[in-house]
């Protein structure tokens, strides 16, 4: 049995049950503006029942919930404190009696809901998938409000959870100066980076299937939110969500535990697709009246699919493996080079999420996977070492020269002090030339315990044509190449902070050379003693008389001449 959980006033929810109808699927549908009033419930130890308008409900027959739009309750006939009072209570119950249904039948799971409605979280969330999200800030610091909107050039401001206040007012996404947040009030608004659209898109998942609808809008009212447009100027059409998108919607819907959601997101007049939001319950019947999507049967097989009584609700065979196929590609190429994790799954786990019967998509799944390795190990790990073998050849002849240079230069030095700030120079140069030359001979080369070839590993099995063969060999090739994407990831961040340090040796060469320069032009005279511009003996030295038998200019000579000089030559006297 299948429980919508719902109000009165909710026309897509009418929609889908008129769906439900004529495909003969059996459910009950509560209508929380009803309740205490006109629905009653029982809760006990053994039973959980719901009396509805056509009779009771044992919550035990429930075996898969919608989780639509539910109001709070309404008491009606009490006075304010009283009706406060009881709106909680009835509203505990309520969910008591709700949690009593398994997790895994709901979509979505209020818990859930709750979660992926807080934005921030999401945003984050977002990030991390790989998602390209703009810049954000969420305060009511008036200071640090100006200071983000001037920072970003143009921003928008738009609500943290809901943007409508009431039936006649709602808070837009709209575009705001420096000066526009003064006229915001006390509380937190959310501010955004300003996208240039080139048009928008709405992403509706369903059980991990994306549908994207393109919103294009020709109206200048609606340049920040395509709500706000003329609908006789917004055109709708299908279109393709890339595989990053699809990969990093699949992670978020997937961390908060969501079944069913929808997505909005900007393209830019550069083609770069930009991240915004994502709904838990959103809407998306109109979408249907605009294009060919069958978004109301998505939703209908989405619910009837829970209602299985297993714990472990598995969709179609097909959809699971090309999810997983997403899921295991994101892990190997969307994960941070920063972080140096172990690769998330085991090779006992992909076989068991890519498991299919039929051999095509088997040879698919294959192929696809052989691909991924090949990319990892000839696009990414060989990549950087031939990247780091070149950084490491350029620095070994850049500290050679500067070596060799730079020792000239400072032996030309007058000046204990400028010997010594050149010096420490041109040691921090070296120095830092040096560090950069290990960072890279480190990334450059080849660690064969990463590195590993999956061809013993795929042909120790049978070489046997049948699916289950297929997928084992598959699962293989994914699981080495995410070992060598945590290879790949540890040569990027050596080659990262090698070409930091290589930075950081082309300032001190700076700093060097600017010594260098002030030297030339503010530096010390040379002395005439560490000359050779005065190699001769001045004329007061040549006129003084030497003692006899004293070598020539003895003491008195330049030091030139003193090298030059002559020991005398002492005969023996004749005897008489």
């Amino acid at each position: 049995m299948l429980l919508i959980i719902s109000n009165s006033g909710d026309a897509t929810a009418d929609r889908t049950c008129r769906i439900l109808q004529e495909d003969g699927v059996a459910y009950r549908r509560l209508n929380t503006d009803s309740y205490p009033e006109s629905v009653g419930l029982v809760l006990g130890d053994d039973r959980a029942l719901l009396s509805l308008a056509d009779g009771a409900l044992d919550l035990e027959s429930v075996t898969a919930v919608w989780w639509r739009r539910p109001v709070p309750p309404v008491p009606l006939g009490r006075d304010p404190a009283v009706a406060a009072w009881a709106a909680a209570e009835a509203h505990a119950a309520l969910d008591a009696v709700v949690r009593t249904i398994p997790r895994h039948c709901f979509v979505n799971h209020p818990d859930a809901n709750r979660s992926a409605e807080r934005k921030p979280l999401v945003l984050r969330s977002a990030a991390r998938a790989g998602l390209m999200v703009p810049a954000w800030l969420i305060t009511n610091d008036v200071p640090e409000a100006q200071s983000f909107v001037a920072a970003q050039g143009d921003a928008v401001v738009k609500a943290l959870v809901a943007g409508r206040i009431d039936q006649a007012r709602s808070l837009w996404t709209t575009q705001v100066g420096p000066d526009e947040i003064l006229s915001l009030g006390p509380e937190p608004y959310l501010l955004q980076h300003f996208i240039p659209r080139a048009f928008d898109v709405r992403v509706t998942v369903f059980d991990g299937d994306c549908v994207a609808v393109r919103i294009d809008v020709d109206d200048p009212v609606a340049v920040a939110d395509w709500r706000r447009a003329d609908p006789d100027r917004v055109t709708y059409s299908v279109c393709e969500l890339p595989t990053r998108e699809r990969s990093g919607l699949e992670s978020v819907v997937e961390e908060y535990g969501l079944r069913f959601a929808t997505a909005d997101i900007a393209v830019d007049t550069h083609g770069e697709w930009w991240f915004l939001e994502i709904n838990p319950n959103g809407q998306w019947a109109w979408l249907e009246e605009r294009t060919p999507v069958d978004l109301t049967g998505r939703l209908v097989r989405t619910l009837t699919g829970a209602t299985s009584t297993s714990s472990d609700i598995e969709p179609d065979v097909a959809g699971c493996a090309t999810r997983w196929r997403n899921r295991v590609k994101m892990a190997i190429f969307g994960a941070d080079a920063d972080e140096i994790n172990e690769f998330p799954y085991e090779r006992a786990e992909l076989e068991k999420k890519l498991n299919t019967d039929d051999p095509d998509l088997a040879a698919e799944i294959l192929d696809e996977a052989r691909e991924t390795w090949a990319t990892m190990v000839d696009g990414r790990v060989e990549s950087v070492e031939r990247r780091a073998a070149t950084l490491q050849g350029v620095v070994a002849i850049a500290a050679t020269f500067t070596l060799t240079g730079g020792t000239l230069i400072i032996r030309g030095v007058h000046g204990r002090d400028w010997r010594g700030l050149a010096g420490v120079a041109l040691l921090a140069c070296v120095t830092l030339l040096a560090l950069c030359g290990w960072l890279a001979t480190q990334a450059s080369s080849q660690y064969r315990r990463w590195v590993i070839h999956p061809r013993k590993a795929v042909f120790e099995r049978p070489r046997q044509v049948t699916a289950q063969a297929r997928v084992a060999r598959a699962a293989s090739f994914l699981y080495q190449a995410g070992n060598n994407s945590k290879h790949a990831r540890w040569k990027v961040t050596k080659l990262r902070k090698a070409v930091s340090y290589l930075r950081l040796a082309l300032a001190a060469l700076v700093v060097f050379a600017a010594l260098m320069l002030v030297y030339a032009v503010a530096g010390p005279q040379p002395t005439p003693s560490s000359s050779g511009a005065h190699l001769q003996p001045t004329t007061s030295q040549t006129s003084k008389t030497l003692p006899l038998g004293a070598p020539p200019h003895d003491q008195h000579g330049s030091i030139w001449e003193k090298r030059d000089r002559r020991l005398p030559i002492r005969l023996p006297l004749p005897k008489h």
